[in-house]
């Protein structure tokens, strides 16, 4: 209660890589190369509101919940165990960020506050959400 009077906000972030492989189906001639599958070290963060310092997800929990949300997604979740590499396909980190998002707030009803996914530490996506229990 304190924090929404001063108008803090407490988010609990989990961050995962994944190491995988993608293609931009329709890039233009400038990054044709990027027309081919290859290989990235895909970084997510998750950002999760709480409301105090007993938090309602736990920081090892929601690095396993974005994981998660990739493999259902993906069907990976023989793959991790198989040290294979996964297949995104024609996915783009915006996708990527949109995958773990309804996982986590779908399946799991938390209250998102961004979703990051980094193509190592070169760019990416963030995609900021609003506070689902304002």
């Amino acid at each position: 209660m304190w924090g929404k009077i001063m108008g803090i906000e407490k988010i609990v972030v989990g961050c995962v890589d994944i190491e995988g492989y993608h293609y931009w189906e329709d890039a233009i001639d400038k990054v044709a190369f990027l027309r081919n599958p290859h290989r990235h070290i895909f970084k997510f963060k998750a950002g999760v509101r709480v409301s105090d310092n007993d938090r309602e997800v736990e920081i090892f929990m929601l690095r396993d919940y974005i994981v998660n949300a990739i493999a259902r997604c993906y069907d990976l979740d023989m793959k991790l165990f198989a040290g294979d590499y996964y297949q995104f396909e024609n996915a783009s980190c915006e996708t990527l960020c949109e995958v773990v998002h309804e996982y986590l707030t779908d399946q799991l009803k938390l209250n998102v506050a961004f979703v990051e996914c980094f193509e190592e530490d070169t760019g990416g996506a963030r995609i900021n959400y609003s506070d689902s229990k304002a």
